[in-house]
């Protein structure tokens, strides 16, 4: 849980600014069933997913299943409210200190409007749908599919943990969309709580978690924070005006929200207006995309789907801009969608946010809170200081051409984005990019090198450079055992935070290795460089599993050859059967074998190891140092084990046949003159051995 400063506290301090706070009278100490669940799930989930360096945001998103989570209620606007005092100063909520510090205010110019376009990533594909009829009421509600598309993809899904006045976690989810690269629009009473469904909060929201353009899948075992499309963004600080957050009024209900990723670079981002009156209003059309969540039939909202609608503008009550709508789970604003903007297209087809959803009835009506002058001057501060004048470079979405891969083999690249949040401008350089592959979602310099990828870059002050492609093919190392794995990049540069410079969780690809065994002999010994054929001796061989799978089992092939490649047409030693190997490993074993009757003269000795799932087998064999093999000269030419006259006949008989054991004086040649040499080793086998060197 985060230590903080209640808010309360420190608006004390605030030169002529009131604290005081309508509050309920009536405090229900017994948390609902839904947040009895949702603390049970939490307890299900890790809330420490880091690793060495990394900072805290990388951790796991420590909140229920976003499906789970119930609605920030839309306020219904027939709430009571303090008497309208205009919109107040700004605040700023520093969520690491628990701190709040009043902005400046600074004076109107005169001017009663104003206006500034956004900007468009180059990233992806651009959907020019949105654009709604005008003159014609908000149209019922459909679907967006293609939420990773371009403008839907500026539209998030927010979560929020706020803190009651009993303790308790209470999580909401609601509706924002992108004003800047690291700064989200949506309503105040998504950053500051006052009692939504009763729950006294009166203060901050301690965390919100971004997921911008959320295309509905949750958080399973295997893609802990691996949330489509793009992402998430962390909250560091929080804003909205005392309009707001002191005196509950809907005509001042907008908040901002700044997070840690520089995602906006990817999404792209809304422009903004502010003020214009009701007749200029009305003379446009608006689109409102977001993310329904409260329950209207009993299956519908789920709060997964991101629903859009559009149309007119019927009155302007206050500082709001109000829709009239008909009841229907299509046909009126519920909850979740509070926070998501309200937008129109400008001459230039610039998307120009003016209001969020605020509050409704869940009939009848709709309203928007209406960008107001101060809130345009506060946000463009808030913006600049999210954006920083220290270089901050980061690396997002890092694609590789494969999700399955055989190890050993080449995975290509497809594409990743190098991104400055920041309103620093670093020169031309050249950026060494460290392509890594994990057993974690968190890419860091602990991760196996693969490649190193060398790009010139010009980045300016926020702005991104996107690659579409990489320029080489990178490979799996083959002794990386079968499983998931994760691919991404660290990027080699001296900024002032080097803990995003490697793309971990979504900003990273995700891989499936399928391993292999791969069995290498590696050296095979006797010994002795000279051997007596007939003798039997030891011989050692080391071998290695090169890949990172177990292998089946290993036989092994002893073999005798005339030279140093040994192959199956070489004289046979014999084989044995060992168990497989484990991956990444080596063993050594030891093996009697009996040298045969050939030729005296110079051999290898040699083993060719094999197994049924064996991927190579150019590796198989090897041969040992050169040996020579000696001659015995044996008068035991029957093999009976005895030396009698019934071994004349077998030398006879071995002569003939041109058998190398008639070969009695070792000379390599099988003459008359080794009938000589089988009488002298026949007369000394009758006083005891029966063979002689």
């Amino acid at each position: 849980m985060i230590s903080v400063m209640r808010p309360a506290l420190c608006l004390a301090v605030l030169a002529g600014t009131s604290t005081a706070q309508a509050q309920p009278t009536q405090i229900d100490p017994t948390p609902p069933a839904f947040v009895v669940e949702q603390q049970n799930m939490l307890e299900q989930i890790d809330p420490v997913w880091g690793g060495p360096g990394q900072d805290a945001h990388l951790a796991r998103p420590a909140h229920p299943p976003l499906h789970l989570i119930p609605p920030m209620p839309a306020p219904d606007p027939s709430e009571d409210v303090l008497p309208n005092m205009g919109p107040g100063v700004p605040l700023s909520y520093d969520i690491a200190s628990g701190t709040v510090t009043q902005e400046p205010l600074y004076p109107s110019l005169g001017a009663t409007s104003g206006e500034r376009a956004g900007f468009r990533s180059g990233f992806g594909e651009e959907d020019f749908s949105d654009g709604s009829v005008l003159n014609e009421s908000f149209i019922s509600m459909f679907q967006i599919n293609n939420v990773g598309d371009d403008p839907w993809r500026r539209n998030v899904k927010l979560v929020m943990r706020f803190e009651d006045q009993n303790g308790i976690d209470r999580f909401f989810v609601a509706s924002g969309s992108m004003a800047d690269a690291e700064t989200v629009l949506t309503a105040g009473h998504c950053v500051y709580a006052r009692s939504p469904n009763g729950i006294n909060i009166f203060d901050w929201a301690r965390e919100i978690w971004v997921y911008p353009g959320w295309d509905g899948n949750g958080i399973t075992a295997d893609n802990a924070q691996i949330i489509q499309t793009h992402g998430i963004g962390y909250s560091s600080g929080l804003g909205a005006f005392t309009g707001w957050t002191q005196n509950g009024n809907f005509d001042w209900d907008m908040g901002l929200v700044r997070i840690n990723r520089g995602v906006g670079l990817l999404t792209g981002w809304y422009g903004w207006a502010w003020g214009f009156d009701c007749s200029t209003i009305q003379g446009r059309t608006y689109n409102n995309p977001g993310y329904p969540a409260e329950n209207c039939s009993g299956s519908l909202h789920n709060g997964r789907d991101m629903y859009q609608w559009g149309g007119s503008i019927d009155s302007c009550p206050g500082n709001q801009m109000q829709i009239d709508t008909t009841p229907g789970c299509f046909t009126a604003m519920w909850g979740g969608q509070s926070g998501s903007a309200a937008y129109y297209l400008d001459d230039n087809s610039n998307r120009l946010a003016h209001g969020v959803a605020s509050n409704s009835n869940r009939s009848t009506r709709g309203r928007y809170a209406k960008m107001w002058e101060s809130f345009k001057d506060y946000m463009i501060d808030f913006e600049n200081d999210s954006r920083g004048s220290a270089l901050d470079v980061q690396l997002l979405r890092a694609r590789y051409d494969e999700s399955v891969v055989t190890a050993g083999q080449t995975i290509g690249g497809n594409g990743y984005v190098i991104a400055n949040p920041t309103n620093n401008n670093p020169p031309s350089q050249v950026y060494n990019l460290s392509h890594r592959l994990s057993t974690n979602q968190i890419i860091s310099t602990f991760d196996t090198v693969l490649a190193n990828t060398f790009i010139s870059s010009d980045l300016a002050a926020v702005s991104a450079n996107t690659a579409n492609n990489f320029s080489s093919t990178y490979t799996i190392p083959k002794n990386t055992p079968s499983g998931t794995y994760y691919v991404g990049v660290v990027l080699d540069i001296a900024d002032a935070n080097t803990s995003n410079n490697a793309g971990s969780y979504w900003d990273a690809h995700r891989l499936t290795v399928n391993g292999v065994a791969d069995i290498s002999a590696d050296s095979i010994t006797t010994g002795s460089s000279s051997v007596l054929r007939g003798e039997t001796i030891t011989v050692n061989i080391d071998y290695s599993n090169l890949g990172g799978d177990p292998s089946n089992t290993i036989v092994a092939d002893f073999r005798l050859s005339n030279n140093d490649f040994i192959s199956t047409g070489d004289i046979s030693l014999g084989t044995t059967n060992y168990s497989g190997q484990a991956g990444d490993s080596s063993n050594s074993r030891n093996r009697s074998v009996n040298i045969p009757i050939v030729a005296p003269g110079t051999y290898w000795l040699g083993v060719i190891l094999s197994a049924s799932d064996d991927v190579d087998s150019s590796n198989n064999w090897v041969a040992s140092v050169p040996i020579t093999i000696n001659a015995r000269y044996c008068a035991d030419q029957n093999g009976d084990g005895l030396v009698s006259p019934a071994d004349f006949s077998a030398w006879i008989t071995n002569f003939n046949n041109g058998d190398p054991r008639a070969d009695t004086n070792g000379d390599g040649l099988i003459s008359p003159a080794d009938f000589s040499a089988w009488i002298a080793a026949f007369n000394q086998g009758t006083s005891g051995p029966f063979c002689t060197p």
